[in-house]
């Protein structure tokens, strides 16, 4: 049973446009890691920073859907339940992040590939007001709510991949164990 503060992660989508599949290669290149992108279950919905297609149109930002996302890779759970104030605390981030209304930031994105080995204390394009990328969204949710996944990483430097290095979560269980 999905949990408030879940995180998934999921790996390259074969389907994906080429550009797509381009910047999903990179990641893991650069990462080392087979996952590319990421969101967390929070208030019965799975919140992500993304890029996505309505109609003919292009969208991009903090993306809402009800319930748990079942296509996820890996979910990883929290060891323990969220307190209330944590949940609340993490809710309000993701809110403001949607209220925002700003796009998924591809210049992070690309920064973040050229520098991620490198882990700077100074990323360009790293303001909130700039947008989101998926990773730094759940990181800095989790910090908002005043849990510390990396502690010795900055938020604005998480990959989908160094979730997995976090203590905070139980055992992963990947899509068929979930």
């Amino acid at each position: 049973m999905a949990r408030d503060g879940t995180v998934m992660l999921y790996a390259p989508d074969p389907d994906a446009a080429w550009y797509v599949r381009f910047l999903q290669r990179t990641i893991q290149k650069v990462t080392g890691s087979p996952y590319t992108h990421v969101a967390v279950f929070c208030n019965g919905i799975t919140w992500e920073s993304t890029m996505w297609v309505k109609g003919i149109v292009i969208h991009s930002g903090v993306k809402m859907t009800s319930g748990m996302d079942e296509h996820a890779d890996v979910y990883l759970n929290p060891h323990r339940e969220l307190t209330a104030s944590e949940r609340n605390l993490m809710l309000g981030y993701l809110t403001r992040m949607v209220n925002y209304d700003r796009p998924y930031n591809v210049l992070k994105l690309v920064t973040m590939a050229i520098t991620y080995r490198l882990r700077p204390s100074l990323l360009p394009f790293d303001a909130e007001w700039l947008g989101q990328v998926c990773s730094t969204l759940v990181d800095k949710a989790y910090k908002e709510a005043g849990i510390d996944l990396l502690p010795d990483e900055d938020e604005g430097l998480t990959a989908p991949g160094d979730f997995l290095k976090s203590a905070f979560f139980s055992p992963m269980k990947t899509a068929t164990d979930n």
